[in-house]
């Protein structure tokens, strides 16, 4: 009985060992034919300072996002269609100009927002994962063209293709464990074809239990540790340095589907942009705080 019991634990011991040292990629993957939704949340409080005049702009947002994968290809690649299922927006604007948008109850009153939720994003994925192609159906287009800009990085293809192929290839692909920290650049897009580039630390911190499915989740912790603004196609090493006040984030890995079920996002930089016109380089200094949230319900 003895040598029996030792042996249970002895193997008992060892199964643990293996599962507190089994090791997973937190990087997203093809996913199954089907359809899910994400919720989005998104505020903006942005001050930028010209030749000693203060533009203030802040903005609060919330959308639904409705994401359908589908069958999969002969050479084994997937189309994703993204549909708006809503839509609401608060902006104020330099200048004290505010204006507000419920795709519920708004259609027609900011046609840059109608816009955003009419729009649909088709993307083509190769059996790697990597996007081989995006079109949008949208009516851009109608718009003036200084509106255009707003949006250019969200509907206009190339760019989209671009900055999302950008955001695939930030992911950490070598096994990693509980305890487990890695280094890598990452982006945070902004308007108008520029972002914040950010060199962080990524820990694989824990793991989750979801009560009600039984589902388990790999929590990461992003420490930020340097960054830059860069405009098109500039690289880290070509921007400009911020100073970064307050960062963090955190998403939830879903192994079993192979996605991010959770992101948070909390950021507060300041720094300068310097942009060259045909006679001078003008100077603004900026600070910017931003949240941008999103879950699979």
């Amino acid at each position: 009985m003895f040598k029996f019991t030792s042996t249970i634990s002895l193997l008992l011991f060892f199964l643990s060992l293996q599962t507190a040292t089994a090791q997973i990629v937190i990087a997203p993957r093809l996913q199954k034919p089907g359809t899910y939704k994400i919720q989005h949340a998104f505020d903006l409080n942005q001050l930028i300072v010209f030749n000693d005049l203060d533009f203030k702009t802040t903005q609060k947002q919330t959308k639904v996002t409705v994401y359908k994968t589908s069958q999969p290809h002969p050479n084994g690649g997937v189309t994703c269609t993204e549909t708006i299922e809503s839509l609401q927006n608060e902006t104020m604007l330099p200048g004290n100009i505010r204006f507000s948008f419920d795709s519920t109850k708004s259609a027609g009153v900011v046609p840059l927002f109608d816009v955003l939720k009419n729009s649909t994003i088709q993307t083509i994925f190769d059996p790697s994962g990597n996007i081989s192609n995006i079109t949008v159906n949208s009516q851009l287009d109608t718009l003036p063209s200084e509106t255009q800009e707003l949006v250019i990085t969200d509907l206009k293809p190339e760019i989209l293709k671009k900055r999302r192929q950008r955001e695939l290839s930030e992911y950490h692909l070598d096994p990693v464990k509980i305890g487990d920290s890695w280094q890598q650049q990452l982006s945070v897009p902004l308007g108008q074809d520029s972002q914040f580039l950010f060199k962080t630390t990524h820990l694989y911190a824990d793991t989750t239990e979801q009560p009600d499915t039984g589902i388990t989740f790999h929590k990461v912790i992003v420490t930020f540790d340097e960054g830059v603004f860069t405009q098109g196609e500039q690289l880290y090493s070509m921007g400009s340095p911020v100073t970064i006040i307050k960062a963090s984030k955190s998403y939830l890995f879903d192994q079993e589907r192979g996605r991010i079920s959770k992101s948070n996002l909390s950021l507060s930089i300041r720094g300068t942009i310097n942009s060259k016109s045909k006679k001078e380089v003008e100077t603004a200094d900026f600070t910017i705080t931003m949240n941008r949230n999103w879950f699979i319900p």
